[in-house]
């Protein structure tokens, strides 16, 4: 009894600092109880400020919440999407579409103490909502990544609801597919990777942007609950699959891979945040896969050529962005889950990767083949 009181307690407590802390946040709170004077209005005086343009009217035709995708085995965040006519004052009308991520997370209190995995997940989002403001101005001039235009607070403290306002890369970034085409999406998503970090090669340890993001990038290096068993079970699984698909897949080596990395988990994790401060780390995505990715559609019969390539695909999602090895970000891409691989591609798409990051290193003085050689 005391413990559902406890649990009571902390159940309203957070109700109230929630409605307390919605009073302060307007963005969210007109998204939330689909306020669309206020939402026109907050848009408005973001493009304002945002934009050359003088805006005279704005109009919102739609707001819909998406459901949030199914991809590799998870569902992608729901996000808000907003269909607006936007009249300037010299009266051009043009149709826009926006994003609102609007993300209630629940109470950080529990018995005994905090939850340390929920506290994590809110700094995710504080870690995102800084990328977009100190870090992807600059990267937006050669990469498309959204643009952020108006956050509730500063948007940079971990609170239990994260609001923001973005462009939506759907207009110019239509296709979004579960998996990726080895001929082409994959080079166009190598391509985008291979500048997002050739940006950061070579920069010390104490450049601006390590400040704002993770001193450890990356989705699968931040500690979640009981991962050692979750590790063991849905290997089980993953082999179950593969012995009913792919049958010679499946070895005594396979099927004890599970417990040989639970093994290992500890010292490789401690290896790899030693090299994500040496001289070979840089800024990684943290999350990057099909699920984070759009493409351009390309056109039947008409070769994209390597300007086209350049800009052929946009990346979102960066709450796990930060200190890390570009090989992360690639095997990540290459090997998401068990259900998807590029084993006949492997070596050829890494070729890709690594003679379009030695383009962008050497465009930017950062280095070349001779100091970075393939068999290296």
């Amino acid at each position: 009894k005391r413990k559902k009181k406890a649990i009571n307690n902390n159940s309203s407590c957070y109700d109230h600092e929630i409605n307390a802390l919605l009073e302060t946040m307007p963005l969210a709170r007109s998204v939330s109880s689909n306020d669309i004077p206020a939402l026109e209005s907050i848009i408005q005086s973001s493009l304002t400020t945002t934009s050359s343009k003088n805006i005279g009217h704005v109009q919102i035709l739609t707001l819909e919440q998406t459901v949030g995708e199914a991809f590799t085995g998870g569902r992608s965040t729901p996000v808000f999407e907003i269909k607006c006519q936007v009249t300037t004052k010299a009266g051009i009308v043009k149709e826009r579409l926006f994003i609102v991520k609007l993300i209630f997370m629940p109470t950080t209190a529990k018995e005994g103490g905090v939850d340390s995995s929920l506290c994590q997940k809110r700094e995710s989002y504080a870690v995102e909502r800084r990328f977009y403001e100190f870090i992807a101005p600059e990267l937006r001039r050669v990469l498309a990544i959204p643009k952020l235009l108006a956050s509730d607070h500063n948007g940079s403290q971990a609170l239990p609801i994260a609001c923001w306002l973005m462009t939506s890369l759907r207009v110019l970034y239509p296709s979004h597919p579960h998996v990726l085409d080895a001929n082409s999406h994959m080079l166009y998503a190598l391509n985008w990777l291979a500048q997002f970090h050739a940006y950061s090669w070579k920069t010390t340890t104490t450049s601006d942007w390590r400040k704002h993001l993770w001193e450890r990038g990356g989705f699968w290096n931040k500690k979640k609950k009981n991962d050692d068993g979750k590790l063991k079970s849905s290997w089980l699984n993953t082999c179950k699959w593969l012995s009913k698909n792919h049958p010679t897949y499946v070895t005594a080596n396979t099927k004890s891979l599970a417990t040989r990395l639970s093994a290992l988990s500890e010292a490789l994790s401690d290896f790899m945040l030693t090299q994500s401060k040496s001289s070979w780390s840089t800024m990684i995505h943290g999350d990057y896969k099909a699920a984070n990715l759009f493409f351009k559609h390309r056109q039947e019969g008409n070769d994209i050529n390597d300007d086209d390539e350049r800009a052929a695909a946009a990346a979102i999602d960066f709450q796990y962005t930060g200190a890390g090895v570009p090989a992360e970000d690639v095997s990540y891409l290459l090997f998401p889950d068990a259900y998807i691989n590029y084993w006949d591609e492997e070596n050829s798409l890494l070729q890709y990767y690594y003679s379009t990051l030695m383009d962008c290193l050497m465009m930017s003085n950062k280095g070349g083949p001779s100091s970075l050689p393939w068999k290296a």
